[in-house]
């Protein structure tokens, strides 16, 4: 799962928790933002997850720009 444009809004970080909280079988969930909502995205991580294979990526929308950049 990927939500691109995160910009911490109450919607999106509480639905962001309750994936978190409560995906028994989610595997991958990826937040890409702007580099001002990072350390508020990196928050994120310290919750308690219900699946044990759960990985929660935040990249920046700056770091996926310099990545397309170098991949053509």
């Amino acid at each position: 799962m990927t939500l691109k444009g995160f910009i911490g809004k109450e919607q999106e970080v509480e639905f962001l928790k309750h994936l978190i909280t409560r995906a028994y079988v989610m595997e991958k969930i990826n937040v890409i933002c702007d580099l001002r909502f990072v350390d508020e995205a990196k928050g994120l991580l310290s919750l308690p997850r219900a699946s044990t294979h759960l990985s929660i990526i935040v990249k920046s929308e700056n770091q996926i720009q310099v990545m397309e950049d170098i991949e053509i």
